[in-house]
């Protein structure tokens, strides 16, 4: 069966075969922590990726726990999903 969409969706030559390695990359994830909220495109990156990367921007601290669309999510090589909330939160009476 075709893939409906015309050419804007049509993979370049070299793509063509394997695409099982960036099969979820791209979208969007509205990543929080605590005042600050951003969009960001992380979809196909693991949250270890988001907290290393944006640990200063966002300034998520080694004990925020990671809540993933309201669940608290253990498994920091979870790949995040366009769609996604990922939310990095202190335990209530921490200070940073």
């Amino acid at each position: 069966m075709k893939r409906q969409g015309g050419a804007q969706n049509a993979a370049p030559a070299e793509d063509d075969g394997d695409t099982t390695d960036n099969e979820n990359e791209g979208g969007s994830v509205t990543v929080t922590c605590g005042a600050s909220s951003q969009v960001l495109e992380v979809a196909g990156k693991s949250i270890a990726y988001v907290r290393r990367e944006y640990a200063s921007v966002f300034n998520i601290g080694r004990e925020s726990k990671a809540m993933l669309n309201g669940a608290e999510e253990n498994d920091e090589s979870h790949i995040l999903e366009d769609g996604d909330n990922l939310e990095f939160v202190k335990k209530s009476g921490d200070k940073a």
